[in-house]
């Protein structure tokens, strides 16, 4: 199946973000105005870097944009373009931040001596309740919200699509604002944004690279929903033999044919299991 790829690469574009914002001046700004406070100086910032669990030889994680400051303190900025479930969403921002914890204990660092770690989503769709464009999110007791866990780990969602019932920073408002495709503007930040945006756009040679990289991403992101709705029919079908379901009925639940059924039933030794009409 072809893939159809945009004339104009926008800021939401994961290869754009990262080739912006992997220039300090700027992902050092917009991190400062999410937080609300000063960052004295940027060490080291990264597109695409990855960080495996040394201990465990697990699979490990690629972030968007990962930014270590002079104090230690590391911040993953992640430009989320495809509308992901609440959930899931959680979830992933749960394991970066964990995968954060990683790459500083890979370095030496003792647990007592960690930094503060802020994970940042930027969403291009809504998300939670759909009413504010900012989502702070810290550990505290359930039972005092005002007790505070004091972890230094701290997660944050922005939406683009937010009801703006919420005062945000206006650089952050008018960064939110460009995600969504308005570029005409009087913010300062986002038009130097735009300026590299347009840059982009207008070299061939950046421009092919992200061609590549984005037919690469949206290949990736077919593949790895065909096989989950691989996994979530064959589910369907060895649940459904369990509890003795008819050949056809279990086709039907699984969005597949009476065949396929037959097959999974054989690679899982459930062929007993089987009732015919």
């Amino acid at each position: 199946m072809s893939i159809k790829l945009p004339s104009y690469f926008r800021i939401t574009s994961d290869s754009v973000f990262k080739f912006v914002f992997k220039r300090k001046q700027y992902a050092k700004h917009l991190i400062e105005k999410i937080l609300g406070r000063t960052i004295l100086s940027i060490k080291s910032v990264e597109a695409e870097k990855v960080v495996t669990d040394n201990k465990f030889d697990a699979k490990g994680v690629r972030f968007d944009i990962y930014v270590e400051d002079e104090e230690g303190s590391r911040y993953d900025v992640e430009m989320q373009s495809v509308q992901t479930e609440q959930e899931l969403l959680a979830l992933r921002s749960r394991y970066y931040a964990s995968m954060m914890d990683v790459d500083a204990t890979n370095k030496g660092d003792e647990y007592r001596d960690m930094k503060k770690t802020v994970v940042i989503f930027l969403c291009n769709f809504a998300i939670f309740d759909g009413k504010l464009r900012q989502y702070n999110f810290i550990r505290c007791a359930r039972q005092n919200k005002d007790l505070e866990l004091k972890d230094n780990t701290e997660i944050i969602f922005l939406s683009s699509k937010g009801a703006k019932s919420d005062i945000i920073d206006e650089d952050v408002a008018s960064f939110l604002d460009y995600m969504n495709g308005k570029t005409k503007t009087d913010n300062l930040f986002v038009k130097s944004i735009d300026k590299e945006v347009k840059a982009v756009n207008k070299d061939p040679t950046i421009r092919r690279n992200i061609m590549k990289w984005e037919m690469k991403l949206r290949e990736e992101r077919e593949y790895a929903a065909s096989k989950a709705l691989k996994e979530k029919n064959e589910f369907i079908i060895i649940t459904s033999l369990k509890e003795k379901l008819p050949l056809t009925l279990i086709a039907k639940l699984a969005e597949t044919t009476v065949s396929k059924v037959k097959e999974v039933a054989k690679k899982h030794n459930l062929e007993n299991l089987i009732v015919n009409n």
